[in-house]
């Protein structure tokens, strides 16, 4: 009888036994995973941080090379130094197997070490030696070897095994590096703006002409409703969306954040996400920015030039002209192009307008022309102080000169300023230098990947 019983209640504890153990190793094998992942995503940071800081300390280096002025060649080898200072901090904390004795370890110390060295010398004696350039040359083609090497294993490092996560291991995140991401990322694109009318006539505001006339702010043109708000976004999309008589307008207020009075307008079928989202200012109803799904291909794929005449042809339907095209890019199926206004035989660099196009489709896909009406025209003289050959001599001597023209830009304090923008190569280094055609001194560089349009 005891037997029996003994087995009544045996049973259900060995099942609730097994049970919990396997409840208890489920729980340890999440938990495991949970930090296996948390340590791999941390490792993944830091590997992107590692990338960008040295691609930002290859691109410092190459700034330093390519001017003349000490005091340039000393602001851009500090920028280095820091630059390397921050790979050097992310790499010490990457096990990567394929980087023998740690070769990029030393590496990085030594660019520390020249560009800390050189940029204390050149600003005590005013002069970089030749025997320090040439170092420097040999370190910015290391630092260019580095960062390619970088790039084309981001997506293999850690897939393969090359860098390998310890279970318990987490990194923190840094802030830093994304802040100097989106910096980095704020100097690509430079241009422009776009004055875009209704079918039934242009509405008070600024055009673009080579004679110019005084800022207008958003706040002085007509009085928008938002029903007129709907027609002038559709105005705009006339001959660009097929659909464009099946689609259903809706339109909002736009929320303080976007930092000027207006409305939000999207467009799509009944029941459906939107095709189009825009936004239009309530006083003047200017299109501040479009963007639009592209349609169904058209048979035949455009090649850039078509999509160039297209977007003149577009801009001039909507009351533009006078507009001088800065940059295009293209990837996959589009091309994105920048235009920049004219005043006074200046381009105007701060007051951007971009179009992107879609080149299967043979459609224009976004436009933004934000920056053209919430920013004023300058208010000082656009008449330079220095020559354009005093401001090429603000390069070093190996840089070739493709071409320079008077352009306005915003500086890195935010302050808009009269520059000579000067396209140059090196050692197949494309460039872009601002020099200040007041001071002669040299305002920013951008360095490109690839040869920008200067027209």
């Amino acid at each position: 009888m005891m037997n029996r019983r003994s087995n009544g209640w045996v049973i259900p504890a060995l099942g609730i036994g097994l049970l919990g153990f396997a409840l208890y190793g489920y729980n340890e094998h999440q938990q495991r995973a949970t930090l296996v992942a948390s340590a791999m995503n941390g490792l993944k940071g830091d590997y992107h941080g590692l990338t960008y800081e040295v691609e930002e300390m290859q691109t410092d280096v190459a700034k330093a090379l390519a001017v003349s002025l000490p005091t340039a060649q000393t602001r851009y080898l500090q920028d280095a130094s820091r630059s390397a200072t921050a790979a050097r901090v992310y790499a010490a904390k990457l096990p990567i197997n394929d980087w023998p004795d740690g070769a990029a370890l030393s590496f990085l110390d030594r660019v520390i070490q020249s560009t800390t060295a050189d940029a204390q010398e050149i600003a005590r004696t005013k002069r970089w030696t030749a025997k320090d350039r040439a170092e420097m040359v040999t370190l910015q083609q290391g630092s260019t070897a580095l960062a390619g090497k970088l790039r084309a294993g981001q997506g293999t490092l850690l897939a393969t095994g090359a860098i390998k996560a310890a279970p318990t291991t987490t990194s923190k995140t840094h802030s830093g590096n994304a802040s100097s991401m989106a910096t980095a990322l704020s100097n690509a694109d430079q241009a422009t703006r776009v004055y875009v009318a209704q079918n039934k006539g242009p509405l008070t505001g600024r055009q673009s002409s080579e004679q110019g006339q005084d800022a207008s702010r958003l706040d002085q043109g007509r009085a928008i409703a938002p029903g007129q708000a709907a027609i002038l976004v559709e105005g705009f999309l006339r001959g660009q969306q097929g659909q464009l008589a099946q689609l259903k307008p809706k339109v909002s207020r736009l929320s303080a954040s976007y930092g000027y009075p207006g409305y939000l307008v999207t467009l799509g079928m009944s029941g459906k996400a939107p095709l189009v989202y825009a936004t239009v200012s309530a006083h003047g109803g200017h299109v501040m920015w479009l963007t639009q799904e592209p349609g169904p291909t058209s048979g035949h794929v455009w090649d850039v030039p078509q999509a160039r005449q297209a977007a003149v042809t577009f801009l001039r339907q909507h009351g533009f002209g006078g507009l001088t095209l800065m940059t295009s890019s293209s990837y996959a199926n589009s091309t994105t192009l920048t235009y920049a206004p004219m005043r006074q035989g200046v381009a105007m660099y701060d007051q951007p307008i971009h179009v992107k196009w879609n080149l299967a489709s043979g459609q224009m896909t976004s436009y933004d022309a934000t920056s053209y009406w919430t920013k004023d025209w300058p208010s000082f003289s656009l008449t330079p102080k220095v020559s354009e050959r005093t401001a090429v001599a603000a390069l070093a001597p190996d840089m070739a000169v493709q071409g320079a023209r008077l352009a306005v830009i915003e500086n890195p304090s935010g302050q808009q300023v009269l520059v000579y923008d000067i396209l140059s190569h090196r050692q197949g280094d494309t460039y872009r230098i601002y020099v200040s055609a007041t001071t002669g001194q040299v305002v920013t560089i951008d360095k490109l990947t690839k040869v920008g349009d200067l027209s």
